[in-house]
């Protein structure tokens, strides 16, 4: 019984960290590029920095948390034996939030703290750069609506997927 208590906050934990990092993908690639098309440069190069030093340790902890956490909850259930009666979308989500890691840390962390670099320096950004943070970003926002789609079907419609 206290198994399943911990595995429960450790599921509830997982999803709270998966959300925090679902909003932040969606809020950097959907409306922060708006608000920031909006703005003076000046203003922008100001903005930049300061947005930057708060999204991005925010995202790192929040997806790590997501990956670290999923990690030990799937450990859990296959020390029960419980993989063969996991629905193939949580399996297929587990892929797609793998691949959503792997393009954060392998292509926009980088490209990022270089934007951030620059605009902290007082120099406008590497356009190929920010080009590049913002069209990965994009990938990623759309790959999150796919990974909770086919999580939440998988945990509340196994008969579909």
């Amino acid at each position: 019984m206290a198994n399943l208590d911990i595995e429960a906050a450790l599921r509830f934990l997982h999803v709270f960290f998966a959300v925090g990092w679902l909003g932040l993908i969606w809020f950097t690639a959907w409306v922060l590029p708006g608000i920031m098309g909006q703005t003076k440069p000046e203003t922008r190069m100001d903005l930049q920095p300061k947005l930057g030093k708060r999204l991005v340790p925010l995202m790192a902890g929040a997806s790590g948390g997501t990956i670290l956490l999923g990690f030990i909850v799937y450990t859990l259930q296959g020390m029960r034996g419980d993989f063969a009666d996991m629905p193939m979308g949580i399996n297929a989500g587990v892929v797609v939030g793998l691949v959503m890691f792997g393009i954060a840390t392998i292509i926009v962390l980088p490209a990022q703290k270089r934007v951030i670099r620059s605009s902290g320096a007082g120099n406008a950004p590497v356009p190929r750069d920010l080009a590049r943070v913002v069209r990965w970003a994009n990938i990623n926002a759309w790959l999150g609506v796919l990974a909770l789609f086919l999580m939440v079907m998988g945990s509340h419609a196994p008969l579909f997927i």
